[in-house]
């Protein structure tokens, strides 16, 4: 199962290489679907599933990550002619883990309904840098809102994987719902000063847009906007000018590092090394139904000092 976030999909497929074999099946649930061509440029076309994942989370100033609501939906499927019966295994492997599980008829179209979503709700909160609720409390807010949703929609449409009308409800119900507090993890990430997977769900997008002939103004806009601050985020690597959200970004993805753009596996040039703990969930946190709160949790090497550039580590 591969479940790092975009950005650090190169690396991941570099680390996991070694351990997929001749009858591994690869279940990725990354946003988007640009990272179905490069599993399967790298392990083949039969060996990548398809995955939907929905959960509410986010990292917080010290690095930890915190659910935001109890959501937590596990989709995955065959995207060629996968055997049922190893479909059927992938299934008993991935169910009774406190999430809910189901193996899809369609997976790809779920992914595209996923990114239909996902794309809809950040272009709203990073255009306008607020909740949905804000948004809808402006005038033209929702009609904005829903004109971003149209967009979406017609490059599912056009890529033959149309949105079927309940979940599109659901999505402009979603972004265009007065009162709403809901933001976007896109939107806490370019709030937070981290990376977002802008080219992903983005320049993805939009490109495929462009080569099936559609215009779409506002997703052209909200993709030079979210590049704009990646390659700020860039730069601030370049130069080691981290805050410390940045710092956190991202534990399992490998480089860059804080203070080490080219730092490797586990602990960068830093000498920051990234571990995982469990424990019980700290007050106002929420448990999942294992009874776990996942805390990743940042310890400084004696071997090398923290750079100057990053904020002060926070003792284990």
């Amino acid at each position: 199962m591969l479940a790092v976030k975009a950005t650090g999909l190169e690396q991941a497929v570099d680390d996991m290489a070694a351990a997929v074999g001749p009858h591994s099946l690869v279940v990725p649930v990354l946003n988007g679907v640009r990272h179905v061509d490069v599993l399967a440029a790298r392990f083949g076309d039969q060996a990548v599933l398809g995955g939907v994942s929905k959960v509410a989370t986010t990292l917080d100033a010290q690095g930890d990550i915190v659910r935001l609501a109890p959501l937590q939906d596990l989709r995955y499927g065959a995207r060629r002619n996968t055997a049922p019966a190893r479909l059927d295994e992938v299934h008993r492997v991935l169910s009774g883990a406190g999430f809910t599980t189901g193996l899809s008829d369609d997976i790809v179209a779920e992914m595209w309904a996923k990114w239909v979503f996902i794309a809809a709700l950040g272009a709203v909160t990073c255009l306008m840098r607020g909740s949905v609720g804000e948004v809808a409390a402006v005038p033209g807010g929702t009609a904005f809102a829903r004109q971003v949703v149209d967009e979406c929609a017609s490059v599912a449409t056009a890529a033959g994987y149309p949105v079927p009308a309940p979940a599109l409800q659901q999505t402009l119900a979603t972004v265009t719902e007065a009162g709403s507090p809901l933001t976007s993890s896109l939107y806490r990430d370019v709030t937070g000063n981290r990376s977002a997977e802008t080219e992903h769900i983005y320049g993805d997008l939009v490109l495929r847009a462009h080569r099936l002939g559609l215009t779409v103004p506002l997703l052209d806009l909200v993709t030079m906007h979210l590049r704009l601050h990646q390659n700020r985020i860039e730069g601030a690597r370049l130069t080691g000018q981290y805050t410390l959200g940045e710092c956190f970004r991202n534990p399992w993805s490998g480089p860059p590092r804080c203070g080490d753009p080219a730092g490797g596996r586990g602990h960068g040039g830093s000498g920051r090394r990234v571990s995982g703990t469990r424990s019980a969930a700290p007050p106002g946190r929420t448990m999942g139904k294992t009874g776990l709160y996942v805390k990743f949790r940042a310890q400084q090497s004696s071997a090398t000092p923290w750079p100057r550039s990053c904020s002060k580590p926070r003792s284990s």
